[in-house]
């Protein structure tokens, strides 16, 4: 299945192991810095970074690709998701922000 769309790229075994390769060392340097957020700031805000990881393939995948496959095009869905995504993303924040400046002030009242 494999070795005749290879030979028809003219590519070589050597080529596509490294390939391989290297989609496992990337994949692998993602799963470790997902983990290391996890310990860092925690599981909610973790979950709100792989949101806008979203967002910009949603973004990205438009602009790289809907000339090439209509599939990747933005469209009236894509928009309300990355508005309800974004707007989840803005109100963690402002609430985030919030909680750390009450909690400055009260520490400074002591």
């Amino acid at each position: 299945r494999i070795a005749e769309p290879v030979e028809q790229a003219g590519a070589s075994w050597s080529y596509c192991l490294a390939l391989l390769a290297a989609i496992a060392a990337g994949n692998f340097v993602h799963a470790a810095t997902f983990f290391h957020l996890l310990t860092r700031i925690g599981a909610v805000s973790t979950g709100i970074m792989k949101a806008v990881q979203g967002v910009a393939v949603f973004v990205l995948s438009h602009v790289l690709y809907c000339r090439q496959d209509e599939s990747q095009c933005f469209t009236p869905a894509k928009g309300l998701s990355l508005v309800v995504v974004m707007s989840g993303v803005l109100g963690y924040v402002l609430a985030t922000s919030r909680k750390e400046q009450r909690a400055v002030a009260k520490d400074s009242n002591v």
